[in-house]
């Protein structure tokens, strides 16, 4: 499970009768007396992603459950589901229909 805030709104893609959702965010990691960094490309598969797309935009707190695929500083998961994290900002209040 990841964290992070989204660094780049959400892209899909149409493949074939499926879409993938395609969004980056970004984790840190506290050792000792310093905070890392790593940002993590994420892909979400299904159908009806078009609505999805539109919550997921730059800044976004989620949570992300899925299968990392590679452990450097860019990371690719495949995800099997994101939910929204609640935070305190007013624009994260929105009502989010899923």
């Amino acid at each position: 499970m990841l964290v992070g805030r989204l660094t780049r709104d959400a892209e899909v893609k149409a493949i074939g009768e499926r879409q993938v959702v395609e969004f980056g965010i970004a984790t840190s990691e506290k050792m000792k007396d310093k905070e890392e960094v790593i940002f993590h490309n994420v892909s979400l598969w299904g159908t009806n992603m078009d609505n999805f797309a539109k919550y997921l935009t730059k800044g976004k707190a989620v949570e992300v459950d899925g299968k990392q695929v590679n452990n450097d500083k860019f990371s690719n998961v495949l995800a099997y589901r994101v939910s929204f994290c609640p935070t305190n900002t007013k624009k994260d209040e929105e009502i989010i229909p899923f």
